[in-house]
């Protein structure tokens, strides 16, 4: 008995004599280490202790197996996804992962790199974004052999994901230029994977001309506002002649342009039949210059193609107004003189939008429509120039009427008054009929000459009799 006794001591797994009881003493104080530093291991995690988790790892007694470190990786992250703005979460989070890949500790082959991915994109999903340093997702990227073990299409997809989200962090451009470092270093080659890429900034487009290939920019980039973020003109042109170069669809950028010299380039490349847009008029026709140009290459102020507009907006429904349209909605009236001489139509509809919309005497209702000479009109026998509304006499520079049938004035009204009406909607306050407020004018150019006396006659006679009142 004694023989096997010794034999099994002899052929454990570690060698140790449990009759000697140093040996054995030895051996129970390792193991309750070892449980210790589990246990310390596992509440370090929970906790987000990092300290505590380096002190488990330091002695090398407890190694945790790929399957405890991807759960620990998992709990980690579940910190920062609940309170992702929290800048101190955040901080401690990235020490505790530096920790664990010191020790190389990795997730499981499975979670790896969908684990990588969630960080290099910057979300878990559209609602919460998480980040890390630069040089900490490095080392997660080479630590862990991603750029190795994975397929041309998954760090593909990864790339086009890091680029085309929200701009959120800090070192967003620095992580995505850090792939495309190394996508050279190990080879990598960039294929389409259908995912849509829009720059967020001017640094961000200019890295992507740089790596991203031809039939990625071509297909699957969309420069939309991308010009519009750059202020100076010769950095605008050479944005539009790169583009040119590399055979983008240079529509996305058109309605962006301020300067005939960009807008020139464009045509140029796609023709003048755009010119003929309304929606690239309402954009890029901010100025005379603009205008003058877009003239030259063929607009009509008078209609406009819907067609041509949805190509321009990116699909987006237009309103398909004419140029002359959209110049009258927006005050564009040096345009307007311009379209005056080229020729334009004055339609029934847009007529009407202008006596509804317009004074008679603004400068843009002036413009469109044509002086009429009006009818000199009389005052009445029994006539007054007390306001009927205010009981208050008006002189004749500011009397104000409503032109009638008959060439008889029987009210005037102080221009106060007026505007008051307009805003209220109200009749005439004396025959109670509905008033045509566009209509409302000046009495003194539109009084016959004979009548002027009088009527400054009537006013000193009605300012008197309302001194005595008082």
């Amino acid at each position: 008995m004694s023989r096997l006794v010794n034999e099994s001591n002899i052929n454990s797994n570690n060698n140790i004599n449990y009759r000697n009881k140093k040996a054995y003493a030895s051996r129970a104080q390792e193991r309750g280490a070892k449980m210790l530093m589990k246990t310390d291991f596992a509440k370090g995690i929970e906790t987000l202790d990092v300290e505590r988790v380096e002190a488990a790892l330091r002695h090398g007694l407890y190694r945790p197996t790929t399957r405890t470190a991807s759960r620990a990786y998992n709990e980690i992250k579940k910190h920062q996804k609940n309170r992702h703005f929290d800048a101190r979460i955040t901080k401690k989070v990235a020490a505790m992962y530096s920790v664990l890949i010191k020790y190389n500790l990795e997730p499981d082959g499975s979670s790896c790199t969908s684990f990588v991915k969630s960080y290099v994109t910057g979300s878990i999903n559209s609602d919460v974004f998480l980040e890390l340093p630069t040089r900490l997702i490095r080392k997660m990227l080479t630590e862990w052999r991603v750029f190795i073990r994975c397929d041309d299409r998954f760090v593909s997809d990864m790339v086009y994901n890091a680029i085309g989200r929200v701009e959120f962090r800090p070192n967003h451009i620095k992580v995505v230029k850090m792939l495309f470092d190394l996508c050279r270093t190990h080879g990598r080659t960039l294929i389409r994977t259908g995912t849509k890429v829009h720059p967020t900034s001017t640094k961000m487009t200019q890295l992507l001309l740089t790596n991203l290939p031809r039939n990625v920019l071509q297909e699957d980039v969309d420069f939309r506002y991308t010009l519009s973020a750059m202020m100076r003109k010769q950095d605008r042109i050479e944005h539009i002649r790169t583009l040119r170069s590399m055979g983008i669809d240079l529509r996305q950028v058109i309605i962006e342009t301020r300067h005939p010299d960009e807008l020139k380039i464009i045509l140029d490349r796609i023709g003048n039949e755009y010119a003929k847009s309304g929606e690239l008029y309402r954009h890029a026709g901010r100025r005379v210059q603009m205008t003058k140009f877009l003239l030259l290459r063929g607009m009509d102020p008078n209609s406009t193609r819907r067609d041509l507009d949805e190509i321009l907006t990116g699909g987006h429904r237009s309103t398909g107004q004419s140029p002359l349209r959209i110049a009258v909605a927006e005050g564009r009236n040096k345009d307007i003189r311009l379209f005056k001489k080229k020729g334009i139509a004055v339609t029934p509809d847009l007529r009407r939008y202008l006596e509804t919309y317009y004074l008679p005497d603004d400068p843009t209702y002036k413009l469109l429509t044509p002086p009429v000479r009006q009818r000199k009109v009389s005052i009445v026998n029994a006539f007054n120039t007390v306001d009927p509304v205010t009981l208050t006499p008006v002189p004749l520079n500011q009397a104000t009427i409503y032109p009638t049938n008959t060439s008889k004035v029987y009210h005037v009204f102080h221009p106060s008054t007026v505007s008051r009406l307009r805003s209220n909607g109200a009749r005439h306050p004396m025959t109670m009929l509905p008033l045509n407020h566009s209509k409302a004018t000046k009495l003194m150019p539109l009084l016959r000459k004979a009548d002027h006396k009088r009527y400054h006659d009537t006013y000193a006679r009605d300012v008197a009799r309302n001194n005595n009142n008082q």
